[in-house]
């Protein structure tokens, strides 16, 4: 029974963890998205740039 607060600790850790990793990557992408000067994407490399 003196596991349940350790399982709990380590739940709560990783959530906040997983959770400031998902601020940092969405705050990169908007900043790579308005920033003109990025590279398209080259999923679509036979595609006309949408950009202009």
């Amino acid at each position: 029974m003196s596991s349940i607060p350790i399982q709990a600790l380590l739940a709560i850790i990783t959530l906040g963890a997983v959770v400031v990793f998902a601020i940092i990557s969405a705050r990169k992408a908007r900043q790579r998205k308005n920033n003109p000067e990025a590279p398209g994407s080259t999923l679509a490399a036979g595609t006309p740039d949408s950009r202009e």
